[in-house]
């Protein structure tokens, strides 16, 4: 069976005591081996100002993309969920994010898919989320940075967007686990 926390690995690491000496402790932590819901918030952001999306939208779609083909029914039960009406699948559909795959004819019902526009957006989402692939920053800048109002939200975004950029080229410079496997197979 696997697990997904590797093994607890002890540290040094030094507190201050109330007459402000310092001294040593160790403590024990999980390393966590997945952590790409860090930045869900900050590519979820980014996404909606650059696709010009509410949350609503950018919700459905992460519904909808695991789902190769829906009809009314699964579309109904996202409905439940996230309080959409029977208007926002005409609204996506006129928006392009969502393509009808079969009209309904002869009682057989109609069946909608993603559109290619939504499936890209989506990919790109989860490469940003297991940091394979950084944030545009130009696109970053000029909308939330140089506008003439920007708010301080919309700084601290820009802000979260330079660190997970850092993290992106920090984990493409480290070697790979599964490369340091291959090689003490290979000793």
């Amino acid at each position: 069976m696997r697990t997904y926390m590797r093994e607890r690995i002890w540290k040094k690491r030094l507190f201050k005591v109330k007459k402000y000496k310092k001294r040593e402790f160790y403590f024990r932590r999980v390393e966590v081996e997945h952590d790409f819901l860090k930045y869900i918030r900050v590519v979820r952001y980014w996404t909606r100002v650059r696709h010009k999306m509410t949350l609503a939208e950018f919700e459905l779609l992460c519904f909808l993309y695991s789902e190769a083909i829906f009809d009314l029914a699964t579309y109904q039960k996202l409905r439940r969920l996230g309080g959409f009406t029977s208007a926002w699948l005409e609204k996506m559909i006129s928006r392009g994010y969502i393509n009808i795959f079969r009209e309904n004819k002869r009682g057989y019902p109609a069946l909608y898919e993603l559109s290619a526009k939504s499936k890209n957006i989506m990919r790109s989402v989860y490469r940003k989320l297991l940091l394979q692939e950084p944030i545009n920053e130009f696109v970053s800048e000029v909308e939330m940075i140089k506008k003439q109002n920007s708010r301080y939200s919309e700084r601290q975004y820009t802000r979260a967007i330079q660190r997970l950029n850092y993290e992106v080229k920090e984990q493409r410079r480290r070697p790979s686990q599964e490369l340091f496997d291959k090689l003490s197979r290979l000793s």
